[in-house]
């Protein structure tokens, strides 16, 4: 009877070790399927972004490279208040190619 009975808890903790595994590959799973989304959409902006006025790209380009608006300004010859504007229309322009894609 003692057996049985450590047969029984045994069966227990493998029963709950596969609960948890079987978990845990669902959570990577959902982080694989999360990864995957996150490149798709960097693969998108990026076509988006290839898609726009060349002078728009190398501004959009020149900001996700961490430069401010003063650098970008003096590299592109322009105002710091017009590359700001420009930034702002150009997030706007990125955003509503997103949005048409989720309707």
């Amino acid at each position: 009877m003692r057996k049985s009975h450590r047969n029984n808890r045994n069966n227990r903790k493998t029963h709950k070790k596969s609960q948890y595994e079987s978990k845990l590959g669902i959570h990577e799973l959902l982080y694989f399927e999360e990864e995957n989304l996150v490149d798709e959409k960097l693969k998108l902006l990026n076509t988006f972004i290839y898609e726009l006025k060349e002078i728009d790209k190398a501004i959009i380009l020149l900001y996700l490279e961490d430069k401010n608006q003063n650098e970008i300004a003096q590299i592109m010859g322009l105002s710091v208040s017009n590359i700001s504007t420009k930034i702002h229309r150009i997030k706007k322009i990125l955003s509503d190619k997103f949005q048409k894609l989720n309707q």
